[in-house]
């Protein structure tokens, strides 16, 4: 995945041994959104062992106004989208445990 790639090659140059210090910026793609993986890594997990954590109704009551905006917006799942059908879409967004 590329952020992983990016990650992997800014690490040993961070680690190089420099006399004067230096500045770096580097991007990531999509830092907070889990479901952008190969589908091998979610196959690796049973989805019916996935623990959904519980998401009280006024979970967002005490946000910022700007993160309940952010919340809002079309590329974000809904709450009650999630929650429909079992917890199934929770299920599939919520990280796995290794079954190891």
């Amino acid at each position: 995945m590329p952020d992983f790639q990016t990650a992997d090659w800014i690490i040993p140059q961070i680690q190089k041994n420099t006399i004067n210090p230096f500045f770096m910026a580097v991007g990531f793609h999509r830092p907070h959104v889990p479901f952008y993986a190969p589908q091998e890594w979610f196959d690796m997990h049973l989805l019916d062992q996935v623990i959904v954590p519980e998401i009280p109704s006024d979970d967002l009551a005490d946000a910022p106004k700007i993160g309940r905006r952010i919340h809002g917006l079309p590329r974000y799942p809904d709450i009650d989208w999630l929650k429909e059908n079992n917890d199934d879409q929770l299920r599939r967004c919520t990280p796995r445990t290794p079954l190891f």
